[in-house]
Parts: C-alpha cells; sequence; structure tokens
C-alpha cells in the first residue's frame, strides 16, 4: 500500500537520478535548475532556498512496501484562504505508468485537506506532458480560468505550463 514520508537529505540522490534525461527533469522542474545532470546538492540547495522563504512547506517522499517510488512538495501560500499549491512531482521510472501518480496525488490532496485545511490547491502542468496532465485531471483539477498559459522553451520547442487547480 502506498504511503507518504518525510522526504530527509538521504532522498535527494535517489530524486535527482529519476530525472534520468533532461526533458524529464524539465518536467518535473520547468526553469528551476540551470543544468543538468542534477545532483544531491542541486536539490537540497534548492529547497533550502525554498524554505527560506517563510512559506510552510512539506517534502513527501511516496513508498511502496518501503521502497520509494514518487516525490512531491506541498506549499502552503495563504493559510487564511485555505490556498495551497503542489509542486516537484516526480515518479522513479520504475513506478511510471502502473497508477502510483494518481494515487500518490490522491495522498497529497488528503494531506493538504486534513492538515492544511486546504480549500484550493493549485499546481502546474506542461501540456504535453500528457502522463502528469491526465493523471491530474482524473483527480478533479480543472484549468484556473483566472490564470494565464505560461510558455517556456526547452530543446527549440515551445512548451505550455497551464495551472490547474482543486476546489475542495
Amino acid at each position: 500500500m502506498l504511503s507518504l514520508r518525510d522526504f530527509t537529505d538521504k532522498d535527494a540522490q535517489a530524486v535527482a537520478c529519476w530525472a534520468e534525461d533532461e526533458r524529464t527533469m524539465r518536467f518535473w522542474s520547468a526553469d528551476q535548475f540551470d543544468h543538468y545532470p542534477l545532483c544531491a546538492d542541486d536539490i537540497l540547495s534548492f529547497y533550502k532556498k525554498i524554505l527560506s522563504h517563510g512559506d510552510r512547506v512539506f517534502r513527501f517522499v511516496a513508498e511502496e512496501d518501503g521502497c520509494a517510488v514518487g516525490h512531491f512538495l506541498l506549499r502552503e501560500f495563504d493559510k487564511e484562504h485555505h490556498f495551497v499549491r503542489i509542486g516537484f512531482v516526480i515518479l522513479a521510472p520504475c513506478a511510471r505508468g502502473k497508477g502510483y501518480g494518481k494515487k500518490m496525488m490522491k495522498l497529497a490532496v488528503d494531506f493538504a485537506v486534513s492538515h492544511l485545511d486546504a480549500r484550493r490547491i493549485t499546481l502546474g502542468v506542461f501540456t504535453n506532458n500528457p502522463a502528469a496532465y491526465g493523471c491530474y485531471r482524473s483527480l478533479g483539477f480543472q484549468k484556473d480560468p483566472a490564470k494565464i498559459d505560461k510558455m517556456h522553451t526547452f530543446f527549440g520547442e515551445e512548451w505550455i505550463c497551464t495551472e490547474l487547480e482543486l476546489r475542495v
């Protein structure tokens, strides 16, 4: 059964390896890193920067039978308005296409609602990542009409990052 545990510094190397090519890394982190491949220190330095902003940040690893299969973080942006953002969602290559993403995101939503009293949960997803886009839509996430899509250029291609939201 899939469960969540807190991300530890020891998990950073595995997460770095899950981005087994630059395309996967960009799906996961957009333009947050200026080079590929990543190492554990890159991820830890980036998370240290995020944690210094003052938002409540929760970093998780999803495990199946004691084996790490996924990672994401939650940021509580606005406690007064019960607004939480999911980001940096990635699965281990061996876990992709097996339903772990959907199960992990259900656990993320459950945590946000039960522990953070979330009423609005958002995330960004590249539309050229159909597995992730379909996963989020299947959970009830819908395009946020108030947000404008962001364009990114990777590998000479225009990638559209669209904002999805779930109202609970």
